[in-house]
């Protein structure tokens, strides 16, 4: 059936284009008979994904060298980029944050994001449907397009990785430490329906369930009677639940159980990180993670995001909203962009500090990326926004092409691949399926994506 597909959608493609439909001026490859493991097989122990939920103009930030309809976040004198880390091949945002931050707790300072961009290769032209000629551009589907693989996805990417990854065989299913959805946002990637409703992962909605309750409180057994009752109210509530809310209520009574199993792991010190708790030196202090990370949108989630690796967990999926600008986006935008550059500064003075168990350092085992569900469009060449000073999704050049940027050990980092335009944000060469990017980060875990996605892991981003 999968070489079946394939020459389908070769017919579709050579039709399309005989016909004048699609005249893409770039280059795509489609989804091989099967996809398979790559060379970079098991090259990370852990992923991270960071998702910034509403759809992120992310050229702004990491392919920005663009007229001001494509990247209106410029600086005092109107350009649209800034100096970065020499032999940076892709251009940054002058939206970034370019100072240092003083870290007390570490006796340092924090580098900025242009300090550190020689680490982090970027991918300009990830498009959900390379070959068609305009991409998704429904919140719906696109987010379950970048969290799932598929436009009606019903597993999660994360599921995925607790039912095929190896740390789950046998006995490792009930004592291996799951993977981690972070803010509401990111319970997409830990959903599962019908008979893999056991991979669910375990989600939280950030520190403060751990600051004083949440969590923490499970570390107090319940009286049998007391556990019974909390039970039957569960089922209860489930039973009255309307279908479409269902695996979303699944995902939380999951988590519940799950909680109680790790509940001594959970009530840990180390994941107050709102507070300072008793941390060894080696796996850095709360304070620590607080003065690098910052007290942010993003800061919090991603701290705890480290904790979660400490503990064992493979994948971790970090959300935080606000990028959907259709109004506003030029106050709206900046703080967050700011913040987010800043988790990728923090990622890479934090990583190589901590010692792994495996040895070397987390850095060396993780691979980070940064993605959402399409970037923005319909907006004035003069203004770069629309009528609201905001900007829309309508699967046109400027929203399809995300720039989706990898970090950590594997990714030798400073390269662009898939170029755009400047004028009109049409891919100038190659162009990579979002899917792709889901089989990449499976297969760098060591799980093969072949079991549940269609399209090949893309190898551009390890540099080669």
């Amino acid at each position: 059936m999968s070489e079946q597909n394939n020459s389908r959608r070769e017919f579709l493609k050579a039709a399309a284009i005989g016909a004048g439909a699609v005249a893409a001026p770039w280059i795509w490859v489609p989804r091989r008979a099967f996809a398979a493991t790559t060379d970079f097989h098991k090259s990370a122990k852990h992923i991270l994904v960071l998702y910034a939920d509403g759809g992120m103009r992310s050229p702004s930030l990491f392919n920005a060298d663009k007229i001001r309809q494509w990247n209106p976040h410029v600086d005092g004198q109107g350009n649209p980029t800034q100096p970065s880390a020499p032999g940076t091949e892709w251009d940054l945002g002058a939206v970034a944050d370019a100072a240092p931050l003083r870290m007390n707790s570490w006796d340092d300072n924090l580098p900025p994001l242009p300090a550190v961009t020689g680490d982090i290769t970027v991918l300009g032209t990830v498009d959900h449907e390379p070959h068609k000629e305009q991409s998704d551009a429904n919140h719906q589907s696109a987010k379950l397009r970048m969290t799932t693989g598929y436009p009606d996805g019903t597993t999660g990417f994360l599921a995925q990785i607790s039912k095929h990854h190896g740390l789950y065989a046998g006995e490792g299913r009930f004592t291996a430490f799951p993977p981690v959805s972070i803010g509401g946002g990111a319970r997409i990637f830990g959903l599962a329906g019908g008979d893999n409703f056991k991979f669910r992962s375990l989600f939280f909605n950030g520190p403060e369930d751990f600051d004083r309750g949440g969590p923490r409180s499970f570390h107090i057994p319940a009286p049998s009677w007391a556990e019974g009752f909390a039970a039957r109210q569960d089922e209860r509530y489930t039973a009255r639940v309307s279908p479409a809310d269902l695996q979303r209520v699944g995902l939380y009574l999951d988590s519940k159980k799950n909680m109680g199993r790790f509940r001594d792991i959970l009530a840990a010190p180390m994941l107050n990180i709102l507070r300072d708790g008793n941390v060894a030196a080696e796996l850095g202090t709360n304070a620590q993670l607080r003065d690098a990370f910052g007290a942010g949108p993003w800061g919090p989630r991603v701290a705890l995001a480290i904790r979660m690796f400490q503990l064992g967990s493979p994948a971790v999926a970090v959300a935080v909203g606000g990028y959907d600008t259709h109004s506003n986006e030029m106050l709206d935008f900046p703080p967050l962009a700011r913040d987010l550059g800043r988790q990728l500064a923090a990622l890479r003075y934090v990583l190589p500090r901590l010692q792994h168990p495996d040895g070397g350092t987390y850095w060396d085992h993780t691979l980070v990326t940064v993605v959402s569900e399409f970037a923005r469009d319909n907006t004035e060449r003069s203004t770069g926004y629309n009528s609201a000073q905001g900007s829309d999704h309508r699967g046109l050049n400027g929203s399809r092409f995300q720039a989706v940027p990898f970090m950590g050990g594997p990714i030798a980092g400073a390269k662009l691949y898939g170029a755009t335009d400047r004028e009109t944000m049409a891919a100038k060469d190659e162009v990579f399926a979002s899917q792709g990017v889901l089989a990449m980060l499976s297969d760098a875990v060591g799980v093969d994506p072949g079991l549940f996605l269609d399209e090949p892991a893309i190898t551009r981003a390890y540099g080669g």
